[in-house]
């Protein structure tokens, strides 16, 4: 009987010794699935992560892009600004009136501004449904001023910056103007012979509003600039633009007192 006992107690205790070996093989399998799927993983990771800082990068340069051209942009509108300042201060002492100036630039830029008020006084009396006879005033203001300077400036600052017009660019830019100068003329006599009741007669002033708005800003981007960068004496064709004016003024007062 004591060896019976002896034998089902060792037989016990090595059951679960068996159980034990038998539940290892499929964890230790488990184990090295998790071991080769562990560098796989890493690698994804390791994508994304340089996908994001890829997208991140690409963010960067483009907000730096957009800074770039924003400090761009503000750079050429202060130098735009700038050069307008030069011009409408050159040869103007403290309190001295723009239209005083001995600078031809400053002369014929004080007459863009005149024109530019008057196209706008337009476009109110048409806002306004002002009376024929009251659109027909201004109109008449803005062509007789047109055509005064114009003239004045085919008589005496054309001619000079022909003079210096060297390359073909700024032979291009003269003969631009001049063109452009016809055309405006041709639009001053259409609506000359219209009826402010036409249906399209405010609608002339307006063109012809923007084209002069389009000669002006080339006028005084391109041709401005010939003669600042130029030898001319600036001074002197100053004098002789307010001399030639002040002769158109006095002969259109003459005519139109008689």
């Amino acid at each position: 009987m004591p060896v019976e006992n002896t034998k089902s107690s060792s037989a016990s205790t090595s059951q679960p010794a068996r159980g034990k070996s038998q539940g290892n093989p499929a964890n230790y399998e488990g184990d090295r699935d998790s071991e080769r799927d562990a560098p796989n993983a890493s690698k994804s990771q390791d994508n994304n992560q340089r996908d994001r800082e890829e997208a991140e990068g690409q963010r960067n340069t483009q907000a730096q892009g957009r800074k770039d051209n924003g400090r761009e942009a503000d750079t050429r509108g202060q130098t735009d600004t700038q050069r307008g300042s030069r011009r409408n201060t050159k040869g103007q002492s403290d309190g001295e009136d723009q239209s005083d100036s001995d600078g031809v630039l400053v002369k014929l830029g004080v007459d863009h501004r005149e024109v530019r008020g008057l196209f706008s006084d337009y476009e109110t009396l048409v806002r306004d449904e002002a009376s024929a006879s009251d659109r027909r005033s201004c109109a008449e203001h803005i062509f007789s001023t047109l055509m005064m300077h114009a003239a004045i400036e085919e008589e005496i600052f054309y001619p000079a910056m022909r003079k210096i017009a060297r390359d073909p660019q700024q032979i291009m830019v003269m003969a631009e103007a001049e063109v452009e100068h016809a055309t405006v003329k041709d639009l001053i006599a259409q609506l000359q012979n219209m009826d402010p009741e036409e249906a399209l007669y405010d609608a002339r002033v307006k063109v012809l509003g923007e084209y002069v708005a389009h000669h002006v800003r080339e006028e005084e981007s391109d041709m401005f600039q010939m003669a600042e960068e130029s030898d001319l004496d600036l001074e002197e064709l100053g004098e002789r633009v307010q001399a030639r004016k002040e002769e158109l003024m006095e002969s259109t007062t003459q005519e139109g007192a008689h």
